[in-house]
């Protein structure tokens, strides 16, 4: 049987092969305003959840935020010169790889909390073990201490102690080792002593592997290692076409987990649901399409 897709397949198989990077922004930006328009539906909708669940929409705010950024970086904004009275038009790939790398951190923080944990009592145990170590850190930090007031510093120890009450008196910190529970309850662990690659197993990515892989190398610029500085010697006034094909990789992988993480909250709330099957029929099969490519199943 010879595989015939329809216009809208057709016309993403189109795109996967374009190498201009303005035209893998039009589905970029669709993504991104279903994404806005169904997370702030699902804000009008006053829907009565218990706090630890709000912050589910507050990850995925956040994760729009660093998307509209990126989306600016993709546009090749000008870098002004007032003395020199010119403007440096490129792409700012340093930035679009470190910003990425955000993402996908920012996705992978709403999956380990709220998407990959079967039960909601065990999400409700990732989140108190978030925003416990959260406080812990900052509450180490002298730089932060010394500007809160003594109000605030009060009540950040209330709110350790809280946690940590819910934390000790939960069922899933008796399933880690003595020593993990001891350095939990001491020192805190945002993702419960899973790394970034871990989580990407859990993550039900069609290639984990090349996920991992790529997460690394983002790392190397999050993180200015040589290659970073590298990039920025040679690549900008001797190899424009690969700083363009690392940007369209990054747009296409982004538009991935937007993808991926649209249809995790059409699965999980009705009303989005019902909001999505509003939109037009184009937008929709595209994201579906794009969610199996990253995920390798049928949604």
């Amino acid at each position: 049987m010879i595989f015939r897709p329809n216009n809208i397949e057709q016309e993403i198989l189109d795109e996967l092969n374009e190498a201009d990077l303005t035209k893998h922004l039009k589905n970029y930006c669709l993504f991104l305003d279903s994404l806005i328009n169904l997370n702030e539906t699902l804000t009008e909708s006053k829907l009565k959840i218990p706090l630890w669940q709000i912050y589910s929409e507050t990850l995925t705010i956040k994760f729009i935020l660093h998307s509209n950024s990126l989306y600016q970086l993709f546009l090749a904004h000008p870098l002004r010169s007032q003395q020199m009275k010119k403007d440096l038009r490129f792409l700012d790939i340093s930035s679009i790889l470190v910003l990425s790398r955000t993402l996908l951190e920012n996705f992978l923080t709403h999956w380990h909390i709220y998407i990959n944990p079967i039960s909601i009592e065990e999400q409700e145990f990732r989140f108190n073990v978030w925003v416990y170590s959260s406080l812990i850190d900052r509450k180490k930090n002298r730089g932060i201490r010394r500007i809160l007031t003594e109000e605030l510093r009060l009540r950040e120890e209330k709110e350790i102690q809280e946690y940590e009450y819910k934390l000790i008196n939960s069922k899933f910190l008796k399933e880690l080792t003595p020593k993990q529970q001891n350095q939990l309850l001491k020192k805190g662990n945002t993702r419960l002593f899973k790394d970034w690659r871990t989580i990407i197993d859990e993550c039900e990515f069609a290639d984990a592997k090349t996920w991992k892989e790529h997460y690394g190398y983002l790392s190397g610029f999050t993180h200015s290692e040589g290659i970073s500085a590298a990039k920025i010697r040679f690549n900008y006034n001797n190899n424009p076409d690969e700083v363009n094909n690392e940007a369209i990789l990054c747009c296409y992988m982004i538009k991935m987990l937007m993808a991926k993480f649209i249809m995790e909250l059409v699965s999980k709330y009705k009303i989005i649901e019902i909001k999505f099957n509003t939109f037009p029929l184009e937008i929709r099969e595209a994201i579906k399409i794009y969610s199996i490519i990253a995920s390798n199943k049928k949604v």
